[in-house]
């Protein structure tokens, strides 16, 4: 899909996501670093996770800080699983080091059903839920290698995106007609009703 759709003229980028920000979706859940002290209980890091597709930064214009991008050419069976942060993520854990090459994982210390995931990049923060709150701690798994049963796909026009929304409608269903399509919509258009209460409180 994300092929056929960078082929449409005025595509400039096309990506995928699991939690749109601003939509109120999202997926909250413990972390550990390595080599960190074993918190007591109730005192657990948390993060939000998002599963992502290639060049979902750049279609969101979200800044690289440092380290690198994911590529799905590098992802093999028994590969090492890899993990971007953002930078509130990466301040909170490893103040005043780098996060590049340091391992975190879900849960807690000894709990075996995840993973350890190296970190390869930090990337600019982002207001998840609202633009009034602070920007929450995040990590980013590539989707490939995290799974989840939905999808936002996301594409960045190089003029007004809702006049492509038609042809893009025809290209997803041309990969599959039965596929349903919902909330075709501007990332402005999100942004936008996401304050559309405090807008109506000042009028």
């Amino acid at each position: 899909a994300r092929g056929r759709l960078a082929s449409v003229p005025g595509v400039v980028g096309v990506s995928g996501v699991s939690h749109l920000p601003m939509t109120g979706s999202h997926q909250r859940g413990s972390i550990y670093a390595e080599h960190s002290p074993v918190p007591a209980q109730g005192e657990e890091d948390y993060s939000l996770g998002r599963q992502v597709q290639p060049d979902y930064f750049d279609v969101m214009g979200i800044p690289l800080v440092s380290g690198r991008d994911f590529s799905e050419t590098e992802i093999v069976p028994g590969g090492p699983q890899l993990v971007i942060v953002d930078q509130a993520l990466a301040s909170h854990l490893w103040p005043n080091e780098t996060a590049l090459g340091k391992r975190i994982k879900y849960g807690a210390a000894d709990d075996t059903r995840w993973p350890w995931m190296t970190v390869i990049g930090v990337v600019g923060n982002t207001h998840h839920f609202s633009l009034d709150d602070d920007a929450e701690k995040g990590l980013y798994r590539l989707f490939l290698q995290e799974p989840v049963r939905w999808q936002t796909m996301l594409v960045r026009t190089a003029g007004d995106p809702t006049l492509l929304a038609d042809l893009i409608r025809r290209e997803m269903w041309a990969i599959d007609p039965n596929l349903p399509l919902e909330n075709v919509r501007s990332m402005e258009s999100i942004v936008r009703k996401s304050y559309w209460e405090r807008t109506a409180q000042m009028w």
